[in-house]
């Protein structure tokens, strides 16, 4: 995983649904809808990102669990930070439960994108149920020990106004594409 925040909380979900899952045979694996929104962006506005921002995934993987209650803010002095609550018992896993995943990271705009660093993750259960603790700290520690060993990530904004953003990875084919709504 490269460092990329805001695909990775979208990411995370994916970590979290593929560790919680029972067993059994690999059912077939479902593929993201193509969400169509064109580039409206040239250079990023530095000042228009900064602020925080309430975002829902415009193409969630059907069945797979999605993060709700998702928020951005991006800081004036280079830091970010994200929040969402993730409910892997979506779709009926018996392992499943609600976790709050957090990261931090440090981002620059670089012309048309905006590129993270040091991404550092923290994912608790919110349920008490030790099976949801496990899967938290696992995913937790692929986060943590992975995405650090890569380059760093580079978010492609395809809109940008006062108050909306619209977010893609650029290294992810196919990848999640996070509509916000300036809070």
């Amino acid at each position: 995983m490269r460092h990329r925040p805001l695909a990775a909380v979208a990411a995370g979900t994916l970590i979290l649904a593929g560790c919680a899952s029972t067993g059994g045979p690999p059912p077939s694996a479902p593929a993201r809808p193509a969400v169509a929104v064109p580039d409206q962006v040239g250079a990023v506005d530095r000042a228009l990102l900064i602020g925080s921002w309430s975002c829902h995934e415009l193409n969630p993987v059907p069945g797979r669990p999605t993060a709700t209650e998702l928020q951005v803010s991006f800081n004036p002095d280079g830091t970010g930070h994200n929040s969402a609550v993730v409910d892997t018992s979506q779709g009926g896993n018996p392992l499943g439960g609600k976790m709050a995943v957090d990261f931090t990271y440090g981002w620059q705009v670089q012309g048309e994108r905006i590129v993270a660093t040091n991404v550092q993750s923290s994912v608790r259960s919110l349920d008490g149920n030790p099976a949801t603790g496990m899967l938290a700290g696992l995913s937790q520690f692929v986060v943590n020990h992975f995405s650090n060993q890569l380059k760093p990530g580079t978010l492609d904004p395809l809109k940008l106004d006062r108050q909306e953003l619209v977010l893609r990875n650029a290294d992810v084919q196919n990848g999640p594409v996070l509509d916000c709504r300036r809070q």
